[in-house]
């Protein structure tokens, strides 16, 4: 779909632009393209309203409200008469410290072929300088009224920058709420009525929690790990076991599985506390050498070897010779080596007498049962070779 975007700026409150843009029956005033607008609906200004407009050159259209907004702008779209296949309107305000912005936006899809080449070569180019036009027009049905934007308006649509600490300070609030005042004697006093007041969540708590210990002082400092301190008051709660001295502990064998390295004793350590010496330490026993292994011939079969591959495995032979079959490609040759010599000798024997060797056809040749890869066929084509059906 083709779009068509323009807008313009109009120096006039947007209550006094809405009045002559939502007003059916003065779209004539100021669309440039239509002479005579006429209403069919019982209300112009809503969703469903329709509107018969006649163009300049004499075509009545339908025209049909989609969409309506009070003060700020209404789509519509054209469901008979138009020669285009769809086109929507939208027309939308917008205030502003120098005026009101009225943007026009259309959107339409030619009809056929002739419709998108009309579209290309002068019809986009006609409508857009007729949105223009319609748009000055506005302004000038507007500007006729004789209102302009006052500094009341402008204040209440400009934009506002952000208030300084004195502003801040000696801001007044616009609506303050006032209390119902609440009449009492002296005699008894008023019971006010009890509001419960929500419960904080959980997780306020917890935030506020870890917020207050973030920010503290103390925070700054180094803390221990969670759970040192119960651990340490846990461990010294527990009773210390008694020192054993190392003579009384019992003595343990060690297991075979265990290595001791061998620690020379000094002679005057040689003798332990009860008097009685030491046996002196056996000497190591010597290393034999390893045996050797029996020299195993390898064209021998071994008993603990599998036998060895069949011929007939597709792992050492390949598919033909298990099947007894020759190879295609040998198949290939053999027939392409019997045709080339056929083809020699009929091109020996019938060129010898021609006088014109180069426009001769290529020798037809009778096409073997079996297909022909395409190596052969190109070997064919090379010698003139024409195959053909029996």
């Amino acid at each position: 779909m083709a779009l068509i975007d323009q807008r313009i700026l109009i120096d006039a409150p947007t209550d006094m632009v809405w009045q002559v843009i939502a007003d059916s029956s003065r779209l004539a005033e100021w669309h440039t393209g239509y002479k005579k607008v006429s209403v069919l609906t019982v209300q112009s200004a809503k969703v469903g309203s329709r509107r018969r407009c006649t163009t300049k050159a004499g075509k009545d259209l339908i025209e049909e409200i989609t969409a309506w907004v009070e003060g700020m702008g209404y789509e519509y779209t054209i469901i008979s008469g138009s020669r285009y296949r769809k086109l929507q309107g939208r027309i939308r305000l917008q205030a502003g410290p120098d005026g009101t912005s009225v943007q026009w936006t259309i959107y339409y899809k030619p009809k056929g072929v002739m419709g998108m080449v009309r579209s290309q070569f002068g019809g986009r180019r006609q409508m857009e300088e007729m949105v223009a036009n319609s748009l000055r027009q506005l302004r000038r049905a507007v500007d006729a009224q004789g209102k302009r934007m006052d500094e009341i308006e402008r204040a209440k649509v400009a934009i506002r920058g952000r208030l300084n600490a004195e502003e801040r300070a000696t801001y007044q609030r616009r609506h303050v709420p006032t209390e119902p005042a609440v009449e009492s004697t002296d005699d008894a006093p008023v019971a006010l009525p009890v509001v419960d007041m929500p419960a904080v969540p959980s997780f306020v708590a917890d935030l506020e929690q870890v917020i207050e210990e973030e920010t503290s002082a103390a925070d700054t400092q180094p803390k221990p790990p969670v759970g040192l301190r119960e651990a340490l008051a846990a461990q010294s709660e527990e009773p210390t076991p008694p020192v054993v001295p190392l003579e009384h502990r019992p003595f343990t064998r060690p297991t075979q599985t265990q290595e001791i390295p061998a620690v020379p004793i000094a002679p005057e350590l040689n003798t332990p506390p009860h008097g009685i010496p030491l046996p002196p330490p056996e000497p190591p026993a010597p290393k034999t050498p390893p045996r050797a292994l029996p020299a195993v011939e390898l064209d021998a079969p071994h008993p603990n070897l599998p036998p060895p591959t069949p011929k007939t495995d597709t792992g050492e032979v390949s598919i033909w010779e298990v099947f007894g079959l020759r190879r295609p490609s040998e198949a290939d040759q053999d027939a392409l080596d019997d045709l080339i010599k056929t083809v020699e000798v009929r091109k020996h024997k019938t060129g010898e007498h021609s006088l014109y060797r180069g426009f001769q056809r290529g020798v037809p040749v009778r096409r073997l049962p079996q297909a022909l890869g395409l190596r052969v066929r190109l070997a064919l084509a090379a010698v003139r070779v024409r195959l053909h059906h029996k």
